[in-house]
């Protein structure tokens, strides 16, 4: 009988004070600060008023109280193990609100077991508490940066609890630049954290998804090694496993980062607002500006990000102003003609078709075949190729598109070991403008991941293929520079005479790990001889003891120069000029560009005077022009035309 008095007291208590109850027309939140996230509680039956007919919003809040809030704001019941506490017992009202909120890891007690349920919570409490309940409801983790004149009083346990909530905008500074981490929260403030943290729950703007991997982490490696990752744009140089152990571990990238973007799910839509996008990203970029409606209707029409199908394009057009996206005129068959012999004029802003041989033709007889004959055309059409290629085969993210997590190894859209992390940096530049917007991760999980580890550094970035390993070999050069590492970016060790003897330990493209002198370091390989070739190049050749710069540095210069040498000489040397062109180049040295820019394009050929072209058409200042089987623009200013 007394547990059953008990008992109902413990309703009745609860009750009121979080049942719903009918509102008076006028009460004291009526006009107060919190007055509209203190109805939105009241209305959902979390809050209830006193028997007096108040509210009491500036009433201080015990942290038995905010338990019952929170635990009844988000629905909890009990799950699994709950924690008892000296100074709660069964019949306290508040007992079994502690005890929902232990099993879920929301709150704990003080040393000495004890919980303090009358004590009054204070706001970093509070945020902590937050904390535990947004991570546990599965709300993206993110920080800003403590910037509040009372920084000094936050006690550091609570340091990522308060930035986690500022991320959130769950809570909030204080007047004169203040957190005040240590005021007591009141019944109002309270309402307004659980509002926005419902807010967060309900309508979330990051939705983190995990797939799970049957496999190890170390297989994915494995299988990684074997497809000749590379540690450097050019593809040069094979990555060490250590390099793929860091860059395939989702472990280590948390969300708050910018390489985090590689698990964006391409396949979903980024909520994003025509607006905003139009006002924020495509502003004053050619044919692309006011684009967004295309956009956010090509991506809903075939299940593609319309923020990473905006980031394409751009990257294809170069911001909206490459000569196809402008538009080509063709024929009826697709071919370049005249802007008078033209049927229709083609637009193509994602680069399909335009094949290194020909980009330009190549590129207008795919958006022909495609009938793309206006902007939106070819931004609606073309997402299809890019939901086709990729996305709908289950590569829906930066990260699958490197790694493929289901069949790895194949297929693959790069071997750089950093491509979506760099490809993640531009997404977040993009998304970094626009406010309105949701993202949707998919990050995988892989059986014995590890947890967060350290980049590599330095020479430990480069995998040494030892095939060669116990070989000797002898120096070619005077004076070879001896590096830390395989490039000339690493520093010199020390400087090997011609003729030393050398122990080879691997090699990773072009150059070699040795030992020297009881030392170990990367020479250029092209300077590394066995000891028959090194005989009879002493026979034919006088050593040098000339000690200015490098070997390798002096060659990789003379190399560079003669290159260049030879290519202008090459172009210029070098006749073109169409029999029955209708145009001829007016001065010597005019550039056949690959796109209509004056700067950062590719030089085809360098026509000398006189040179006869072809016009084929005319994109605002610019020549299309043909010239011994050769394309591309000159502009109006170097042409006469006849």
């Amino acid at each position: 009988m007394r547990k059953l008095f008990a008992y109902l007291l413990s309703v009745t208590l609860i009750l009121g004070f979080v049942s719903p109850k009918v509102t008076h027309a006028a009460d004291d939140i009526t006009g107060h600060f919190f007055e509209s996230s203190m109805r939105t509680l009241i209305n959902q039956g979390i809050y209830s008023g006193y028997a007096d007919g108040t509210y009491k919003p500036d009433r201080e809040v015990t942290r038995a109280e905010f338990t019952s809030l929170l635990v009844r704001a988000l629905n909890l019941s009990v799950n699994g193990q709950t924690t008892k506490f000296s100074d709660v017992s069964e019949d306290d009202w508040h007992h079994y609100a502690i005890s929902i909120g232990t099993s879920h890891g929301l709150i704990s007690g003080y040393p000495g077991g004890v919980f303090k349920p009358n004590a009054k919570i204070t706001r970093q409490e509070m945020a902590s508490i937050i904390h535990r309940a947004a991570i546990a409801q599965g709300i993206v983790y993110g920080e800003e940066p403590l910037s509040f004149s009372d920084n000094h009083q936050i006690n550091p346990v609570f340091h990522s609890s308060v930035k986690y909530m500022l991320y959130l905008n769950i809570m909030a500074g204080k007047g004169n630049n203040r957190f005040a981490p240590r005021d007591v929260t009141t019944r109002g403030e309270t309402s307004a954290v659980l509002v926005r943290l419902l807010n967060r729950i309900e309508n979330p703007t990051v939705v983190i998804n995990k797939t799970n991997y049957n496999y190890p982490f170390s297989r994915m490696v494995d299988v990684q090694m074997t497809r000749t990752p590379k540690v450097d744009g050019a593809g040069i140089y094979i990555a060490s496993r250590s390099m793929i152990e860091y860059y395939a571990n989702p472990s280590n990238f948390t969300p708050s980062s910018s390489e985090y973007y590689q698990f964006l799910d391409l396949s979903k839509s980024a909520g994003v607002n025509a607006t905003e996008i139009n006002q924020k990203v495509l502003a004053n970029k050619g044919v692309l500006t006011g684009q967004a409606s295309a956009f956010i209707q090509a991506g809903k029409a075939n299940n593609v990000n319309e923020v990473y199908l905006i980031a394409h394009a751009l990257h294809e057009t170069g911001n909206g102003t490459s000569s196809l996206a402008k538009g080509i005129p063709v024929d009826d068959k697709g071919n370049i003609v005249s802007e008078k012999e033209a049927k229709h004029t083609v637009y193509n802003v994602y680069g399909y078709g335009a094949k290194d041989s020909n980009p330009l033709r190549g590129g207008a007889k795919y958006a022909f075949d495609n009938k793309w004959f206006t902007v939106k055309d070819a931004i609606i059409g073309g997402a299809a190729d890019i939901a086709n290629n990729y996305i709908n085969d289950g590569q829906n993210t930066l990260y699958k598109m490197r790694w493929n997590p289901d069949s790895p190894g194949y297929p693959q859209y790069a071997t750089h070991v950093m491509w979506a992390t760099i490809q993640a940096q531009k997404m977040d530049n993009m998304y970094s403008l626009i406010d309105n917007k949701v993202l949707n991760y998919d990050v995988p999980v892989f059986t014995n991941q590890p947890g967060k580890t350290a980049k590599p550094s330095g020479a430990a970035q480069y995998f040494v293929d030892t095939s060669v390993a116990g070989q000797i070999r002898f120096t070619t050069a005077d004076y070879l520079n001896f590096r830390t590492g395989p490039t000339t970016s690493f520093d010199v060790i020390s400087r090997l005479p011609q003729g030393t003897k050398v122990t080879l330990v691997g090699h990773n493209g072009g150059w070699y790990k040795i030992t020297a002198n009881g030392k170990t370091g990367w020479v250029d390989g092209s300077y590394l001889a066995t000891e028959a070739a090194f005989k009879t190049q002493q026979h034919t050749q006088s050593p040098s003891t000339e000690q200015g710069d490098s070997t390798e540095e002096k060659d990789a210069q003379n190399n560079q120069e003669s290159t260049e040498l030879g290519t202008e000489n090459e172009s210029r040397m070098e006749i073109l000029s169409e029999e029955d062109g209708n145009a001829t180049v007016n001065k010597d040295d005019v550039a056949l560009r690959s796109e209509p820019l004056k700067e950062g394009y590719e030089v085809i050929a360098e026509l000398k005077q006189d040179a006869k072209v072809t016009t084929i058409f005319q994109q605002g200042e610019w020549y299309y022009v043909s010239v011994n089987d050769r394309e591309g623009f000159i502009h109006q200013d170097d042409l006469n035309l006849q």
